[in-house]
């Protein structure tokens, strides 16, 4: 998902602004071009996915236990 969210922000900007977010689409590839090992990247993403499901998990049974 954040994969073609970053392809389409990019064809967005570049269309609507003349100018590039990341230096290349999807998302992953600009932290490449960043020198970032793929290793690298692929721990921040599992971070962020932990995060974003804890996330997730917390706020619908904030909403479970509220009935």
């Amino acid at each position: 998902m954040i994969e073609a969210l970053s392809v389409i922000i990019q064809v967005f900007t570049f269309k609507y602004l003349g100018r590039r977010v990341f230096l290349m689409t999807p998302i992953h590839h600009h932290f490449e071009m960043k020198a970032w090992s793929e290793t690298k990247i692929m721990v921040r993403f599992w971070i962020l996915a932990g995060i974003l499901c804890s996330a997730g998990f917390a706020l619908y049974y904030r909403y479970y236990f509220r009935r």
